[in-house]
């Protein structure tokens, strides 16, 4: 953390991941409390020298007694007697505010085997958990999520009692060796399947006996054995025929599936795979073979990489919640017990953590879950690609869920109107975009990728399938329209650039410049950098000037902290990319809003917020 981005933390109020605490001379006996919390539900940052009451000023930590400060405060985080778990932590960051000092350091995440980490008061131990800004002791029924959690990690790999021939659903076995068979050209007839599930370290030897894995059972087992084991089903799906934001009604589903049984994982899978093709807008079938089809749909692609991710990675040592999955007329919600091991910029990153690894690579083997947590990265991208709704992703540590939310209805821009209508070629938005920003002169990747606020990978598919179409030609200077476009679209082109791809060198060859070619530096003085407050409204003023009525409305809609839908449902807008580019990005770029992951601007969980300028 450095000085600008504690400013902009300061400009907000306390949430989950920081707490501000007034430490003028002591290390502040309550955020002991704050540090357990934070350990139990994803970690935070603990600020010390800001006085709540006296903001925006900062109180500061006295000078004299900064070290006594800094040492009390690690002293305490190294107390094996304080906290019954070891604690992780960043290095203290000290930093000068104006004349002050403050101290801010960063407590991790504790490993779920440390779970629940305790508190030691008055000689009790009691576990906290965080809750918005608040740290709360923990209930019972957390406490007992998180020990579960804690010894959830061999869950799957335990050995059963029981009988290894009669356990196994025969058809289930069937099914996915002939899955696996037609995948790797490989033949298994001459092994039982017990010897085939061998293989794959699904069964143990014990002694003189061989032992089914709770893993063997959970993905192969006979519903009498799987009752046994799980004291629920392994997923619920409900389709209803309304909308997501529709408010709930007592009307009765439309489907449900599985009903009364309670199927292996497997077969799980595929009777959802069977009913989702049977409700599709255009019903399909696909390959056993492979599991795929030749003309695979997004929504089939978002069904079953969302769906798989929740059948593998749920909690298996809950009994007690069930997965969910509900189908809407316009999208999907997939709700899972178990939050995900993964930051949440991991996850949009694409990393993956596994919980089940035994049941991930039994997946994996026949194509489902083989781009792990991957999958979910690859839904974003083709999401954005289609103009839809950002998947909405809700990892709950407190709490122990994952909701990931799926939406399908693609919205259609007057800028992809027009251009259909005069090319008589269909675009999606991004592509739409990429290509009125190319029309009146070359444009390199690089300045899209600013401009645009798109991802490179983004940009580059746009790229590309602009090329293949003929729309675009490439030149040492960049992209442009093909020639004969250039003329005939200039009007679109300039309607769609005007304050999109005004950025570095280029600002200054457009002639319909608005917001985006300020910046910072034109307002730049020979003062100190820590600027007067006269030097503040004079330099906010001066931007002002320059803000369209649209972009001034914008600022004053600004509730604390919030994310792209939220701020176009405010301002009574749809069209996520004209605003984005046209509205909110000019004022990112002057620097008078921020975002809350700048280092990755179309990061799933983006929000943002009014800095300190404003």
């Amino acid at each position: 953390m450095n000085l600008q981005q504690l400013k902009e933390l300061l400009t907000r109020p306390e949430w989950a991941e920081v707490e501000i605490k007034k430490s003028a001379r002591d290390f502040p006996a309550d955020a002991c409390s704050t540090i357990c919390a934070f350990a139990n539900c994803g970690g935070g940052y603990l600020i010390l020298g800001v006085d709540e009451t006296r903001l925006p000023n900062i109180s500061g930590i006295d000078s004299d007694k900064f070290d006594d400060v800094q040492n009390q405060c690690l002293g305490l985080l190294k107390d094996i007697q304080k906290f019954s778990a070891p604690l992780v932590y960043d290095d203290p960051i000290k930093l000068q505010v104006e004349n002050v000092l403050v101290l801010v350091i960063r407590i991790q995440d504790s490993k779920r085997a440390n779970k629940p980490v305790k508190l030691r008061e008055k000689g009790h131990w009691q576990a906290y958990v965080r809750k918005g800004s608040r740290d709360e002791k923990a209930s019972d029924e957390e406490l007992n999520r998180m020990m579960l959690d804690a010894n959830s990690s061999g869950v799957t790999d335990q050995l059963l009692e029981l009988n290894i021939e009669s356990c196994f659903s025969q058809s289930t076995l069937k099914w996915y060796r002939k899955v696996y068979e037609s995948r790797y050209n490989q033949k298994h007839y001459e092994l039982s399947d017990v010897e085939f599930l061998d293989e794959f370290g699904l069964i143990r030897e014990v002694g003189d006996d061989l032992k089914p894995t709770k893993a063997a059972i959970l993905m192969f087992g006979t519903e009498k054995n799987l009752n046994r084991i799980l004291n629920r089903k392994v997923v619920d799906a409900i389709w209803y025929h309304r909308n997501l934001e529709e408010p709930s009604t007592h009307e009765r589903w439309a489907d449900r599936r599985p009903e009364d049984d309670s199927p292996n994982l497997f077969d799980a899978w595929r009777i959802l795979a069977d009913r989702f093709m049977y409700w599709s807008e255009r019903p399909f079938e696909i390959d056993e073979t492979n599991l795929q089809r030749s003309n695979e749909t997004p929504d089939y692609l978002g069904f079953r990489e969302a769906a798989v991710n929740l059948l593998v990675h749920q909690d298996f040592a809950d009994h007690l919640r069930v997965p969910k999955i509900e189908f809407f007329k316009d999208g999907s919600r997939y709700w899972n017990p178990g939050d995900s091991l993964v930051s949440d910029k991991g996850l949009a990153k694409g990393e993956s953590a596994a919980r089940n690894p035994l049941i991930i690579q039994t997946f994996n083997r026949i194509g489902l879950s083989e781009r792990a947590g991957s999958g979910l990265r690859d839904i974003y991208i083709k999401w954005q690609q289609l103009d839809r709704p950002v998947p909405q992703i809700v990892n709950d540590r407190t709490a122990k869920t994952f909701q990931i939310t799926l939406g399908k209805k693609p919205h259609v821009s007057e800028l992809q109107e027009q251009l259909q209508q005069r090319i008589g070629v269909k675009l999606n938005q991004t592509q739409a975009t990429v290509f009125a920003s190319c029309i009146l002169k070359p444009v390199s990747t690089e300045i899209l990728v600013k401009a645009l606020g798109l991802n490179a990978e983004e940009i580059a598919a746009a790229l590309k399938y602009l090329t293949l179409q003929g729309l675009l030609t490439s030149n040492p200077n960049g992209y442009q329209a093909s020639s004969h476009f250039q003329a005939p679209l200039a009007h679109i082109a300039l309607d769609a650039n005007e304050s999109t791809l005004v950025v570095g060198d280029q600002a200054s060859d457009q002639p319909h410049a608005k917001v985006t070619n300020l910046n910072e530096q034109d307002f730049k003085t020979d003062q100190p950098h820590e600027k007067s407050d006269q030097a503040d409204i004079i330099l906010i003023q001066t931007i002002s000037a320059q803000l369209s009525k649209k972009q001034k409305l914008l600022i004053t809609l600004f509730q604390v902290e919030m994310s792209l839908q939220e701020l176009m449902k405010t301002a009574g807008v749809t069209h996520r990319i004209n605003f984005k580019t046209k509205q909110l990005q000019p004022l990112i770029s002057l620097g008078l809003v921020n975002e809350t992951y700048p280092e990755n601007s179309n990061h799933p969980l983006q929000a943002y917020v009014l800095s300190a300028k404003c």
